[in-house]
Order: C-alpha cells, then structure tokens, then sequence
C-alpha cells in the first residue's frame, strides 16, 4: 500500500509556512520569514521532502491557504498549489488558516497591512458568521478576539482529514479571498491622478 503524504502550506502572509504530514504525523515542517515566496517555496518544499526521503510525486493530496492576507502572497502560493495539483493529477483543498481557528468558535483577528487586521466572528459550531472585515489596532484591542497564528501542520492535518472524509478536492474549486488589496489600490489612485492632472495641464 502507497505511504500517504500530505502537503500544507499558507503564502498569506510575510512569512510563509510549509508542512509535511503522513497518515498520522507532521513528518516535517518549516516556517520561512520575510518576502520573495515565489523564489523561496519551491526550494523549501524540496528540501523538506529531501528530509523525509520522498518525491513529489509521493505526494497524496495538496491544502493551500486561501486567506484572507497579502494579495501577492495569496496569487503565489494557489498558482504553485493549483499547478502541482494538476502535474500530479491529485486532490487539491484550499482553506483558511482564519477560518480553520475559527472551528473553535468565537472572534479571531490576524494581521493585515500597518495598524490593520482582518477579522471574523465564528459560531459554537464554527461557521463563519459574516464575511471578514479589516479594523485597525484600537478597535483589534477591544474585540475579546484570538489571534490567528499562520500553522502550516494545521493545514496539512486539514488536506488529510478532507482527503479521507471523501472531499473532492477539485482545484477548479478554490477560491482566493483577497480582503484588502492597499497596493493595488494605491497604484489606480496613483494613476487616476496622473491621468486627471494631465487633463487639466
């Protein structure tokens, strides 16, 4: 019978996680600081399959965060989940390291851009109650909230529990969930601008 490997990572926020489980461990796992996820995941992803003697090709299905957290950071991490997903022709989960806390139940907050944090209120049972919403650091202290903590084996340990409950796991299926797109905005406004003052020149 062929090992299971399950492979999780979250690309949402500066740093990155990466994780490794088998039918009932984390076999492996790392957590990346700063920038440049597209030049660093590949490598790091090898690297831990190098630790634990196993070839992508052993991998039994793939879970990747979808957010909420930094647009780039979302876009790299589901084109590398997606596109292993289709070179393996394996299952493929897309989930969020917010809402996957929030399966306890209760307010979670996770950092955003500057002063800001995303947000979500969660059910007893764990379902989402509305969609996420950015609040700055004042209004983050009042919520009587837990603090998400990007967990790379909570995803991995995610992929195994949805393989083996029978889910799909059709990448067609993911969705990103980009709450807060600052620089992109902050670039339209920039050329909104521009193109206003040259009309007026």
């Amino acid at each position: 019978m062929k090992k299971e490997i399950f492979l999780g990572f979250d690309t949402t926020t500066d740093s990155f996680s990466v994780a490794l489980a088998d039918s009932s461990l984390i076999i492996a796992q790392k957590t990346v600081p700063g920038r440049k996820h597209s030049d660093k995941l590949i490598p790091v992803i090898n690297n831990l399959l190098k630790e634990v003697s196993v070839s992508p090709e052993d991998i039994t299905a793939v879970g990747m965060g979808t957010g909420p957290g930094s647009f780039t950071g979302i876009r790299v991490g589901l084109s590398f989940g997606i596109t292993l997903a289709q070179f393996l022709k394996i299952p493929a989960y897309g989930i969020s390291s917010m809402d996957l806390a929030g399966s306890e139940g209760g307010d979670w907050i996770m950092k955003a851009h500057g002063d800001r944090y995303y947000t979500a209120s969660y059910g007893r049972e764990g379902r989402r109650k509305g969609p996420f919403k950015i609040i700055g650091s004042e209004a983050a202290e009042k919520l009587s909230a837990g603090q998400v903590r990007i967990s790379a084996p909570s995803l991995a340990e995610e992929t195994r529990r949805l393989y083996r409950s029978g889910e799909k796991g059709d990448w067609k299926d993911i969705e990103a969930i980009y709450v807060m797109q600052t620089v992109y905005r902050k670039k339209e406004d920039r050329k909104r601008n521009d193109g206003e003052k040259a009309e007026n020149e």
